[in-house]
């Protein structure tokens, strides 16, 4: 019985071992498939799609939000380096000085003729660069996934709730909302050209995706399926993962 017992014991320990070897596994690598599936897609987005506003139709608005979803929740996942965190938070600098800043400032200075240039780079690719550094910052600071996730999504829906829009007008008083013309984001979403007072409406159903996001519980939701899949792969779905053992692991 006793050795039967210690079989068994041995047995479960064993198990709890694998378990945790691959949960270690997903904390530090998860995040790369992710990151390969968004850098793809978003290539894809700035080779083959066309960068005019106004070219736009719904399957490529779709692909690039989807694109950038993936790309938030890579970095999200990425592994907190409690070494060289505070130089990985660093590195988004050298893609702004070394390209972004530059060609902004170039299609600036050219004059009318290179404004689309000049707005793709600032909204196709410095205002996502913010928004995925200001993840990474945080999640290399200590904070979690899922805040992380928060950020990422929160900038996001911002970006498309048509907020800029209407204090475009707030801030600059003296320009025709009607001599706009279209919202290239907001003409894919609804087909067509918004009232002023449609602006606004349109606005305010923004704000149940932000409350949803906000209150959704991202870490238990990662959580659940790293020990889904770390619990499946040895068998055991039925370990149980306490707190310590989350901080042993990086979560």
């Amino acid at each position: 019985m006793v050795a039967q017992g210690s079989a068994g014991a041995s047995k479960t320990e064993d198990h709890y071992a694998e378990y945790l070897a691959r949960a270690r596994t997903f904390d530090r690598w998860f995040w790369l498939p992710l990151a390969v599936v968004a850098a793809c897609g978003l290539g894809f987005v700035w080779l083959a799609l066309p960068h005019a506003r106004e070219d736009a139709k719904l399957w490529q608005f779709a692909l690039k939000v989807g694109m950038f979803v993936f790309a938030v929740v890579a970095v999200a996942l990425f592994p907190k380096l409690p070494r060289a965190g505070y130089l990985a938070a660093s590195a988004p600098f050298l893609l702004f000085l070394g390209l972004i800043t530059p060609k902004m400032t170039f299609y600036f200075l050219q004059g009318p003729q290179t404004l689309p240039e000049y707005y793709t780079y600032l909204w196709s690719l410095d205002y996502p660069v913010i928004m995925l550094s200001l993840c990474f910052a945080w999640r290399q600071a200590g904070g979690s996934s899922g805040g992380a996730i928060k950020i990422g999504l929160n900038g996001l829906i911002l970006v498309f709730s048509g907020f800029l829009e209407w204090m475009w007008f707030r801030a600059n008083p003296s320009m025709d909302y009607y001599g706009m013309k279209t919202i290239p984001h907001i003409n894919v979403i609804i087909g067509h050209f918004p009232s002023y007072g449609g602006l606004f409406v349109y606005m305010l159903f923004h704000i149940p995706l932000l409350v949803a996001v906000n209150i959704a519980p991202f870490d238990r939701w990662i959580g659940k399926l790293r020990d889904h899949l770390a619990g499946r792969a040895t068998g055991r779905t039925e370990i149980e993962t306490h707190d310590s053992v989350r901080g042993d692991t990086g979560i």
